[in-house]
C-alpha cells in the first residue's frame, strides 16, 4: 500500500512520512463492497483499523435483538482500538456503507509498534486525543438526554 495514503487518519496527524512508511509496512490494506461487515460485535478483538476510504457505520445488537446506529466513520477515522487496548470482544458491528478501504493492524504488529518509542508516541497520542474527543461527546449526549428526560418528565 502507498504509506502516503495514511497522511489522511487523524491519529496519524503526528507521524512524520517516514514513520508511515514504517507503519504502512505493518498492516495489510483491505477493501469491502457496501454492506459487508468489516468487524462483527462479539468476535475477538484482535486489530484496529483505519478509514482510508468511505464510510461505514458501527452498530450495537442489543439483547432483544435491535440494532442501533452509533457512528458513521468516515475516511480519516479509526475504530477498533479500544478492543484492541485490551485485548477483549468487539463491543459493536461496524460495515461498510460504502465501498471502503481500511488499514488493519493486527494485535502482534501493534506489540511490535509499542517497542519502537519513536513510532509508538505519535500513534498512541492520536489515539489518546481520539478517545478523549469520543468521551467528551458522549458525555455531552448523555447530558442533553438526561436534560430532555428531566424536561419532559418534570
Amino acid at each position: 500500500m502507498n504509506a502516503l495514503e495514511l497522511r489522511c487518519v487523524r491519529v496519524l496527524a503526528e507521524l512524520s512520512t517516514e514513520q508511515l512508511h514504517e507503519l504502512a509496512a505493518c498492516g495489510e490494506a483491505l477493501s469491502f463492497p457496501p454492506g459487508k461487515i468489516i468487524v462483527a460485535q462479539g468476535d475477538p478483538a484482535d486489530a484496529m483499523y483505519l478509514m482510508i476510504e468511505g464510510s461505514a457505520g458501527a452498530y450495537v445488537i442489543d439483547k432483544p435483538g435491535n440494532e442501533t446506529h452509533l457512528r458513521t466513520l468516515e475516511a480519516g477515522a479509526q475504530f477498533g482500538e479500544i478492543g484492541l487496548l485490551e485485548s477483549s470482544e468487539r463491543t459493536a458491528t461496524v460495515r461498510a456503507i460504502t465501498p471502503c478501504r481500511v488499514f488493519r493492524l493486527d494485535q502482534a504488529a501493534f506489540g511490535r509498534l509499542l517497542q519502537r518509542p519513536a513510532l509508538a508516541a505519535p500513534l498512541l497520542l492520536g489515539i489518546s486525543r481520539s478517545l478523549a474527543a469520543r468521551l467528551a461527546h458522549i458525555t455531552n449526549r448523555f447530558a442533553e438526554a438526561h436534560t430532555l428526560r428531566d424536561f419532559w418528565w418534570h
